[in-house]
């Protein structure tokens, strides 16, 4: 009995710290008013808005604009991000090449094109998945940056 409470314990435990990594949802309401009332002056026309916390200062929120394509902007100490989701099936060939050499047994769960103090990068996160047949789950995960043309700058 005791080994299974501990197994559990530890299950719980290891969701709950992958699931930390991707930021948690909170409602608008617990978000800082001054990043409220900025997104709502940028963004007028925003739809399915959603708010994450990523850690103690940095909030992000993703919505669908009006030309139905997803963005995001993340607000930080260091400054406003904005972020431009497409699908990994549109990733660039170079991107996707490096993910392949540099991580063979990852997959790319998520990319993006980051805007930051006049800056553009790629930022892609990708996933080692685990499971049986159906039920797949990420075991480990991380970001990595590229610059505009592809080339790999760092992993997060």
């Amino acid at each position: 009995m005791k080994k299974i409470f501990l197994l559990s314990l530890f299950a719980v435990v290891a969701c709950g710290a992958a699931f930390a990594q991707k930021g948690v949802s909170v409602a608008e309401k617990d978000v800082p008013s001054r990043m409220v009332i900025d997104f709502q002056r940028q963004q007028i026309d925003a739809r399915e808005v959603s708010w994450m916390k990523i850690d103690s200062l940095t909030y992000e929120v993703r919505f669908i604009d009006g030309d139905n394509g997803e963005q995001g902007i993340r607000y930080t100490p260091r400054g406003t991000e904005n972020r431009y989701y497409f699908s990994t099936s549109n990733c660039p060939r170079s991107i996707q090449d490096s993910v392949k050499v540099r991580y063979p047994k990852f997959k790319i769960t998520n990319i993006c094109v980051r805007n930051a103090k006049r800056q553009s990068s790629y930022e892609a996160r990708i996933a080692r998945m685990g499971g049986f047949l159906f039920w797949k789950k990420e075991k480990e995960s991380k970001v990595l940056h590229f610059d505009v043309f592809g080339k790999f700058l760092d992993e997060e």
